[in-house]
């Protein structure tokens, strides 16, 4: 299946994307910023010995206040990381 699609693809004369719009730039460098942005706030809440996943969303959906939140917060210790892991 993967093989025919990528067949289809390589003969196709045009694209199945128009990238003539700004919008469509636009669009691609915010999704491209929310990435960034989730990834540096769920490594820095794992750092700190917080949920990265959970971190990655808050990052993603809240580029700036996700990464100001994350950075105030301190780290846990032993006792408050096995609450947070139950909850």
């Amino acid at each position: 299946m993967l093989r025919i699609l990528s067949i289809a693809l390589f003969f196709a004369r045009e694209p199945l994307v128009p990238w003539s719009s700004k919008l469509t730039y636009v669009m691609f460098a915010g999704l491209l910023i929310a990435v960034i942005s989730g990834t540096w706030t769920g490594a820095v809440a794992a750092r700190k010995k917080r949920n990265y996943q959970a971190w990655f969303i808050i990052g993603f959906f809240l580029p700036i206040i996700g990464i100001l939140i994350i950075q105030a917060l301190p780290a846990l210790s032993g006792e408050n990381e096995k609450k947070q892991k139950t909850d």
